[in-house]
């Protein structure tokens, strides 16, 4: 079974990237590779693969960090907030130099938006929105964020 794990993993990584919306397109475009590379034969491994990859990512917290420049190794911080939370993460870093400094943090359904370029359009807009609580899990994550970065 491990010759289709990486496209059992492929196919994970592409719908977790991708908008539900294009969950239909993602799908379609596994199955033609399956085609093209001769592996419809294998059609009911590469089912059980995908299902033990959405069980080994189901516990896993995704944290997406967005800066202005690359934050460089980020092993460590990945292991803190592991450790702290007492479950399993994975830190995705993407730079993004229109958020003019600070930083955008999403965790799972949670984003937290510190960059400067929110908070000038919140003075601009004089906007007040509802606080919203957020998990404990969300929160440590936070705090360990901001320490190491």
């Amino acid at each position: 079974m491990s010759n289709i794990t990486p496209y059992t993993q492929a196919l994970y990584e592409s719908l977790t990237e991708a908008s539900p919306r294009l969950h239909g397109r993602v799908i379609k475009n596994f199955v033609q590779q399956i085609q093209k590379d001769k592996l419809v034969s294998k059609s009911e491994d590469i089912v059980e693969s995908f299902k033990q990859t959405i069980s080994q990512q189901s516990d896993q917290i995704i944290v997406n960090i967005i800066t202005t420049e690359p934050l460089g190794d980020i092993s460590a911080l990945s292991t803190t907030i592991t450790a702290k939370i007492h479950k399993p993460v994975t830190i995705k870093t993407e730079v993004n130099p229109e958020i003019i400094g600070g930083m955008i943090v999403v965790i799972g359904d949670y984003k937290i938006d510190m960059s400067v370029k929110s908070r000038l359009l919140k003075v601009k807009t004089k906007e007040d929105k509802a606080k919203i609580e957020l998990p404990e899990y969300v929160i440590d994550t936070l705090k360990i964020i901001m320490k190491n970065i």
